[in-house]
């Protein structure tokens, strides 16, 4: 397995398990303005890469992509469709009020989408058929 490359902020560099890809989306602006959160199994990283070359990076190495909506303004998350184990309903008493869906990757470790839980698996499963 070879490992990715991950430009971050101040000219360092990270080499992560392609594998181990939960999810990526831009960063909020009280995380680091102008970068890329990627969720790497339990770490959180930033990047000063672009999405599509993140994602493009990610394809190479053999990774199954699906682009969802947050439950809140533009951003569109990008899920590695074989780490999502299940997808739940949201529940408006926990998660976003904008969500609709929870793709869960583990017991604690969820990403809310806006998508209904139908539409997130035709996503997934069309990520997977790629």
């Amino acid at each position: 397995m070879a490992l990715i490359i991950i430009q971050m902020p101040g000219g360092d560099t990270e080499a992560v398990d392609p594998t181990q890809l939960l999810w990526f989306r831009p960063a909020f602006d009280w995380e680091i303005a102008n970068t890329t959160a990627i969720r790497i199994g339990g770490q959180r990283l930033y990047s000063i890469e672009k999405m599509d070359k993140i994602s493009d990076r990610f394809k190479q190495a053999g990774q199954k992509l699906g682009t969802f909506t947050a439950p809140a303004g533009d951003i569109k998350p990008v899920v590695n469709a074989r780490n999502v184990l299940e997808i739940e309903k949201a529940k408006p008493a926990i998660n976003h009020p904008g969500a609709r869906a929870v793709l869960k990757f583990s017991f604690r470790e969820g990403l809310a989408v806006r998508e209904t839980p139908e539409d997130a698996r035709v996503i997934l499963d069309d990520a997977l058929k790629a």
